[in-house]
């Protein structure tokens, strides 16, 4: 887990802190700069002026923790020295994975260790950049978004992520939201009982069920109906759900992974994508994937 120290504007700390905790990072706000060397942080996260900026760099205990500076500037930013990182305003996870990703990489450069089983080979680096990308995410419960093209790959990243999490155990189920008819893929993600509908003779477990404590693939996720994204939100929401022709909650453990081929960000303004909470920090999982989202 990424440690970060978070210094500066209270207000901008806070929709920082939120992004970095959501990605997976401990962070160490930080009152004051005399105790950095002591907080075991890999990088000092700033929101400040440019001015301010300067004296952080100036302050004795900055310069002996020798620590990357990631500066979120409060307005125009100032040219800074090699140890800083400027970061986009406003913030986005996916900019501030990109940040991590950096981070990460001039800390640890060795290749990360995924298992050789799954068809990740390959020293260039942008191949280097989705293993590590694996690796940060691997390690924590996030809910991920691989984008990338049709055929680029990106079950074979979500296998990788299952494979190296503490989940390697448990069941990874895939699902194709696109391959599936909207009317058929409530009962598919999460069961139904007998009688639930015409031809429900038995009663049957859903995807979500099957992965249990795992992790559930929702490949093509952007060919999701609407209507099933609003239940897919509330499972998300309140991580519990039930099964078709039931009322009895069943609680919903699996981490969730999800992939598409679409762009996103062109569906949510064109209102085929409504929901945020459906589209996580990407790894953009093109073998051209982070970003892995």
């Amino acid at each position: 887990m990424i440690k970060i120290g978070l210094y500066g504007d209270a207000g901008a700390s806070v929709a920082t802190r939120h992004i970095l905790e959501f990605l997976g990072c401990q962070v160490c706000e930080l009152a004051t700069l005399e105790s950095l060397a002591n907080t075991g942080c890999l990088a000092l996260w700033v929101c400040v002026t440019a001015a301010e900026l300067e004296q952080v760099l100036a302050q004795p205990s900055v310069v002996a923790a020798r620590l990357p500076i990631v500066y979120q500037p409060l307005a125009q930013p100032a040219p800074t020295d090699a140890r800083v990182y400027v970061t986009l305003t406003p913030l986005t996870p996916g900019s501030v994975i990109q940040i991590l990703q950096q981070l990460q990489g001039a800390a640890e450069p060795d290749i990360p260790n995924i298992p050789p089983a799954l068809d990740l080979i390959g020293r260039h680096p942008q191949m280097l950049a989705v293993k590590r990308l694996i690796a940060q995410v691997a390690g924590t419960d996030a809910t991920v978004l691989i984008l990338g093209e049709t055929g680029a790959g990106k079950e074979v990243v979500a296998r990788a992520i299952h494979a190296a999490s503490n989940r390697a155990e448990k069941p990874f189920v895939a699902v194709n939201c696109g391959a599936i008819p909207g009317d058929l893929l409530e009962s598919e993600l999460f069961g139904h009982e007998k009688g639930a509908f015409t031809g429900a003779f038995t009663a049957r477990a859903g995807r979500f069920e099957l992965a249990g404590d795992g992790v559930l693939f929702l490949d093509e996720i952007g060919d999701m109906p609407l209507p099933m994204q609003v239940k897919l939100l509330r499972v998300l929401q309140e991580r519990t759900f039930e099964r078709v022709g039931s009322n009895k909650p069943i609680q919903a453990n699996a981490r969730i992974i999800s992939a598409t081929h679409r762009n996103l960000e062109e569906a949510v303004e064109a209102g085929l994508f409504p929901y945020e909470r459906l589209k996580p920090p990407s790894l953009d999982g093109q073998i051209s994937s982070p970003t892995i989202g």
